[in-house]
């Protein structure tokens, strides 16, 4: 109290003097307010911790509470005393989390159908089975998740999910990696990096080889040896129990007379059946019958002496086809003998690459051999396997039939070593580094080069002035221009044959027809070509020389005009073979060939070209031509040896005849196209609003009165229509019937008023839409505008 008194009573002394500087006007009331604070002091040091309404603070009995958390610590101690009927149960110590030390089989059940009945075991009921915790697991991905621990996103499953680590006496805890856990880690990590990267040495790996060989043989000899010693132990076991009276009485023989008679029953029955065995089971040879041991060791023998196995129909029954087999084969299909197959011997070259790399680096994992069936000496293997094209390449797995991704695809993949090696690791996950044999034929070459050049310039040491000859220099280049001109690199990259035979014709061909290709025998010519014209050339400059003799000069411009000519002639003539239309002949275009901008409107398309996003595109390969009608350019795209269009477009004028007649449209079928005759028809319909257009109304127009079965019609292609027909159109007056006939067949002529046909024989007129040409001159500039001039 009296530490708060210390606070309580400057405050009232601050309130006191505020208090009297406002009633000093008033003593009475100051005196009054002054007492009545001091009784209020007086009153708070007497005041007691009892709880008053006015008073809104929190108090605290200490002495309770003390004897409340005394009472608390009193019950917690009883708590950990140790039960007297129980004892405490040991604590259970897991180990840490190891990882797997096998692989997964998640693939081994696709896509196969089992039925599974009420006395199916689990194991071997659907889903995959865990016999850890022997419970069925529906799909994989909760397969994983069961075997791979706890799942924390549901907290619900925890218990399930790490059930199988527990069940192995795992814990989900993963032991922390040391300074020298992680350096050992390191180490070895980098001497497996070591190892992949060595090198290795031929000559090393062949004492390797002939050191396994050695060994082997050891090891074959040991076996024989142990398997005489098992026969001669088992002779003297036989003697031993021939001398035994207790083996005649096991095998009911009463007498010693009557055993040897039953021995040699026995005996003769014995080699009979094993005379006819093979001819009442001829497929049971000794071959099927070899172990996977035998196998094995034969397929290592036969990789220790070459990369290559050559196979036989005996060699792959036995060891490629039959059972058992824990390795895969690669095996090349191919006709190299007597077939003259070119791409065969180069897929083979690429085949035996990839062997002999196999050999060199995984010749002791015995899981892949390599084996090659020719057709020749293996024909029914390839029966067997369906094969009808070669070359191919077959994975055959250790199990299962053969997959359509076991045979691979030349066109995708390519045939060069690097190709069959990685789709090798895709099917057998065998790694197969390349390692090509080196090619010394370049460097040789070079080498003996250089030594000539040096020779030479050794033998010509005391005068070395040819090397400052012109002629020389000039000659080399020349040498090296013509060799690039005639394409001697493309003959080199691409590898063309010489020239190219015919066998139906039996005709010889020397140039090929197109800019893509070229033959050997051509790039001879082509620079004979050029060297006669450089020739031609140098003796017109030759001819110049004031020096020689008049004759001399003549002789030499004559020759070299004539060369000039001639062979540049010849050389034209060959470049006009190679690129149609050349020289000379306007433009050649090709299909799809941007031909010029849509930027007027007096142009429009027409025979062989299009418009298509502003721009004009050739549809056809031939010469780019340009007409003119009625005012207006047309372009056009004309094949050789025809100045018009061969086949219906638009705006083009066609002769058809009417097969037959509708109420709404006609039928005809088109026969020529300007003056082209058409090697097939085409069909083509005339509909009742193109027959007058705008001039009729078309409930005024009949067809049966505009066409008749047979009439040679005249009209213009509008539409290309639909994949059946083309439609067209007669709107304009010098379109219609060109030559009608009657019901009798016979031939009409228009009357005056060009809307009736008359029959001058049956004396009968039909009505018709008529081609409004009044004179033979109006027929003929009618013909000579649409057909030409022919």
């Amino acid at each position: 109290m009296l530490s708060s008194a210390r606070f309580v009573i400057p405050i009232l002394c601050l309130m006191h003097f505020r208090l009297k500087l406002y009633s000093q006007k008033n003593q009475k009331w100051f005196i009054i307010i002054f007492y009545f604070k001091a009784i209020t002091v007086l009153h708070f040091f007497k005041m007691e911790p009892a709880f008053n309404p006015g008073d809104h603070r929190r108090k605290w009995d200490k002495v309770e509470y003390e004897r409340l958390a005394r009472e608390r610590l009193e019950k917690e101690e009883e708590s950990e005393k140790p039960n007297e009927r129980f004892e405490p149960k040991e604590k259970k110590i897991r180990e840490y989390l190891k990882p797997r030390d096998y692989k997964i089989d998640l693939d081994s059940k696709v896509g196969k159908s089992v039925v599974i009945t009420k006395s199916t075991p689990a194991s071997e009921a659907g889903g995959y089975y865990c016999n850890v915790c022997d419970c069925i697991v529906k799909d994989s991905i909760n397969f994983l998740d069961h075997i791979n621990g706890k799942k924390r996103k549901f907290l619900f499953l925890e218990q399930l999910l790490n059930i199988d680590q527990r069940n192995m006496g795992m814990s989900m805890r993963i032991k922390k990696s040391t300074l020298e856990d992680v350096r050992a880690r390191f180490s070895a990590k980098k001497q497996e990096a070591e190892e992949r990267k060595k090198s290795y040495d031929i000559e090393e790996r062949l004492r390797e080889i002939q050191e396994e060989e050695r060994k082997m043989a050891e090891y074959k000899k040991q076996k024989r040896l142990e398997k005489s010693k098992r026969k001669r132990a088992d002779l003297s076991d036989d003697e031993d129990d021939k001398n035994e009276s207790d083996v005649s009485k096991l095998m009911g023989f009463k007498s010693l007379e009557f055993s040897r008679m039953n021995a040699s029953y026995w005996l003769t029955a014995t080699v009979l059946c094993l005379t006819f065995l093979p001819l009442i089971n001829p497929q049971k040879t000794k071959k099927e019958q070899l172990s996977l041991e035998e196998k094995v060791t034969f397929m290592q023998d036969w990789l220790a002496k070459r990369s290559v196995l050559r196979l036989n129909n005996a060699k792959f029954q036995q060891y490629v086809r039959s059972s058992p087999r824990n390795y895969s084969v690669i095996i090349l299909l191919t006709s190299h003998s007597n077939r003259q197959c070119r791409i065969c011997s180069v897929v083979q070259d690429e085949f035996e690459v990839v062997a002999s790399s196999y050999r060199f680096t995984n010749m002791n994992s015995k899981r892949l051999y390599f084996v090659l069936a020719d057709y020749e000496e293996a024909g029914e293997v390839f029966h067997t396997l369906g094969i009808s094209a070669i070359p191919i390449i077959l994975h055959v797995p250790p199990r299962g039939n053969l997959k359509r991704q076991d045979k691979m695809d030349f066109q995708r993949s390519g045939i060069q070593a690097e190709a069959i090696a990685k789709w090798v690791h895709e099917r057998t996950d065998v790694v197969i580094p390349v390692m090509r044999p080196p090619n010394y034929a370049g460097p040789v070459a070079l080498f003996l080069l250089l030594m000539l050049v040096c020779g030479l310039l050794y033998m010509k040491r005391s005068s070395l002035d040819f090397l400052y000859n012109r002629n020389l220099w000039g000659f080399l280049a020349l040498c090296i221009t013509f060799a690039f001109l005639s394409g001697q690199m493309w003959n080199h990259i691409r590898s063309p044959p010489f020239f190219y035979h015919n066998p139906k014709t039996g005709q010889w061909t020397i140039f090929s027809q197109g800019t893509q290709m070229q033959f050997i025998v051509e790039t001879y010519i082509v620079a004979l070509i050029y060297m006669a014209i450089t020739m031609g050339f140098i003796l017109l400059v030759d001819a110049t020389d004031t020096k020689t003799s008049s004759s001399k000069t003549r002789f030499y411009a004559y020759a070299g005009i004539g060369l000039v000519v001639i062979v540049f002639s010849f050389l034209l003539s060959v470049f006009r073979l190679k690129y149609r239309g050349y020289p000379y002949r306007g433009k050649f275009v090709i299909p799809g060939e941007e031909l010029f901008k849509e930027q007027e409107e007096n142009i429009r398309s027409g025979y062989g070209c299009y418009v298509a996003h502003g721009y004009y595109f050739a549809s056809l390969a031939g010469q780019l031509k340009l007409t003119k009608e009625n005012d207006c350019a047309v372009v056009e795209v004309v094949r050789e040896n025809s100045s018009t269009s061969i086949l219906p477009s638009p705006q083009a004028v066609v002769t058809c005849r009417v097969t037959g007649v509708a109420n709404k449209y006609a039928k005809c079928t088109i026969l020529m196209v300007h003056n082209n005759v058409l090697p097939y028809p085409f069909v083509g319909i005339i509909r009742k609003e193109n027959v007058y257009g705008s001039a009729k109304n078309e409930t005024e127009v009949s067809m049966y009165e505009c066409f008749q079965e047979g009439d040679i019609v005249i009209a213009k292609v509008f539409s290309l229509g639909d994949s059946f027909s083309y439609l067209l159109s007669t709107e304009e007056l010098e379109l219609g019937v060109f030559v009608g006939y009657c019901k009798e067949k016979h031939k009409m002529q228009p009357t005056a008023d060009k809307q009736h046909l008359h029959c001058e024989i049956c004396l009968t007129k039909e009505p018709r839409k008529i081609a409004d040409l009044e004179s033979d001159e109006e027929i003929l500039k009618w013909k000579r505008r649409h057909y030409g001039k022919r």
